[in-house]
């Protein structure tokens, strides 16, 4: 079983920018991931890629990627696109808060 895991960060409530970081496990093993610095305002979501945990995302690192953002229901739902050369993969996710 794929399974993906999210972790966002900010220092206070009033800092519209953070940290973020993804990792995708099968089997309970980590195969993929990254992280780095966020930023949301009024119109977009921003990820700026600072590292990776495997050599074929390398070419991540330094990108800035915009997804607009709403939250819904208590949960947070973005959208965009990850697009590195000809490559692209479509983002449409949604995250609630876990107590």
């Amino acid at each position: 079983m794929d399974e993906a895991g999210y972790l966002f960060y900010r220092e206070d409530e009033t800092d519209r920018r953070g940290r973020y970081a993804w990792t995708v496990a099968q089997n309970g093993k980590a195969f993929g991931g990254a992280g780095g610095q966020c930023q949301v305002d009024d119109l977009a979501y921003t990820e700026t890629v600072t590292y990776v945990l495997t050599d074929n995302s390398q070419p991540l690192v330094g990108k800035s990627f915009k997804f607009t953002w709403k939250i819904e229901g208590g949960k947070w739902h973005h959208q965009g696109k990850l697009q590195v050369g000809a490559a692209a993969q479509e983002i449409d996710e949604i995250w609630e808060r876990v107590p």
